[in-house]
């Protein structure tokens, strides 16, 4: 596998891209829900934290997990008083939700359906997801799509920038090909949101190598 980096704003990509086929077969032996929900209680513990500071920012609503896994943030938000969605293309991560959390909707789905078939959300909630996609203008231009005007994305991703990442990337813990096939810093996120309508209000102070970011929809 072969990765090449935009001399302009940093971004990094694998180049050729790995195809959807290689990909699912590398998925069949992911470890998965199966080793997500071990420490359920404290998982639940920090999504409930995290909610109680996205809900300063956006009161109530309604709420979209992008890549939601077993739910635990669908259901904090849920407590937190929003009409609360997720979606995952793990038929294992929906079914854990759906058992576990009834009180939330959750659908087995990509984005692109998602935004074709599910409501518009005032706040969308995507923690270490698009690092993952294949596609990236598909990913946020249906991101945005599915969300109201005004609304709220809340995103988290590896920082290939961070002042504690390696120059060499290859020797980088946060290196996972072919599970991670992009790499963002400050700069190349900016300008990825930017280009479909998602401006950056607030970034997130992290000491280890990782960006987490508020934008809001414009237009």
């Amino acid at each position: 596998m072969t990765f090449d980096r935009c001399q302009s704003c940093g971004f990094v990509f694998m180049n050729p891209m790995i195809d959807e086929e290689s990909i699912a077969e590398f998925y069949r032996d992911y470890a998965g829900t199966g080793s997500y929900t071990k420490k359920a209680d404290k998982k639940m513990r920090r999504s409930r934290r995290r909610l109680r500071r996205l809900k300063r920012l956006v009161p109530g609503g309604t709420f979209l997990d992008i890549g939601c896994n077993a739910g635990f943030v669908v259901e904090a938000a849920r407590e937190a008083g929003f009409d609360s969605y997720g979606i995952d293309l793990s038929s294992e991560g929906v079914a854990y939700g759906k058992e576990n959390f009834p009180g939330c909707t959750f659908h087995n789905l990509p984005i692109e359906a998602a935004a074709e078939h599910l409501p518009k959300f005032d706040l969308v909630y995507s923690s270490e997801v698009i690092e993952h996609v294949l596609d990236l203008d598909s990913f946020l231009r249906h991101t945005a799509d599915i969300m109201k005007p005004g609304g709220v994305l809340y995103l988290t991703t590896p920082d290939a920038g961070h002042w504690r990442t390696p120059k060499d990337l290859s020797t980088w813990f946060g290196f996972k090909p072919p599970e991670h096939s992009i790499y963002f810093n400050r700069a190349s996120l900016t300008h990825a949101l930017e280009r479909f309508g998602l401006k950056i209000e607030k970034r997130y102070l992290s000491h280890k190598p990782g960006l987490k970011v508020l934008a809001r929809k414009v237009g």
